[in-house]
């Protein structure tokens, strides 16, 4: 306008940052995402070896081969074990996830937020930057008309 280019307040700093807060939260809402498909398949995992354990248990206690009663006990006492020991590895990984989301859901979302806000900033100043120049233009052409008369 007037002859001068209009200039938008940048800072690449600022870019650069924005586009590593958006790098990593897409890392984080991707991982959020596997975690929970890995949370879903150790529940399955946990549900498949509680029904293994509880087959085995009593598979043993009807089987009348003694040999085969302490193979079928052991398979059970096996299985219920390694449930458990799977059931903690779930306990970890859902905390863990808890952590992540409460990072990716508080923390990242609140600095995109701070950076719209930056950015509405940016652009209501860029605007009365340029209202200032208009007025500013206007107000040396009116005295430069006032001398002329």
């Amino acid at each position: 306008m007037f002859g001068e280019e209009v200039q938008i307040t940048r800072s690449e700093e600022v870019e650069k940052s924005l586009e590593r807060l958006a790098n990593l939260h897409n890392l984080y809402n991707d991982m959020t995402k596997v975690l929970t498909q890995y949370l879903n398949a150790l529940k399955h995992l946990i549900q498949a070896e509680d029904l293994l354990a509880k087959f085995f248990a009593e598979a043993g206690i009807h089987e009348l081969d003694t040999s085969l009663r302490a193979d079928f006990t052991a398979y059970g006492e096996q299985h219920r074990h390694f449930s458990k020991v799977t059931q903690e590895l779930a306990a970890s990984e859902q905390t863990f996830q808890d952590h992540v989301s409460t990072f990716f859901n508080k923390a990242i979302e609140d600095c995109f937020l701070t950076a719209r806000k930056h950015d509405s900033a940016r652009v209501e100043f860029d605007a009365f930057k340029s209202k200032l120049a208009t007025l500013e233009h206007e107000a040396t052409k009116g005295s430069n008309q006032k001398v002329s008369i």
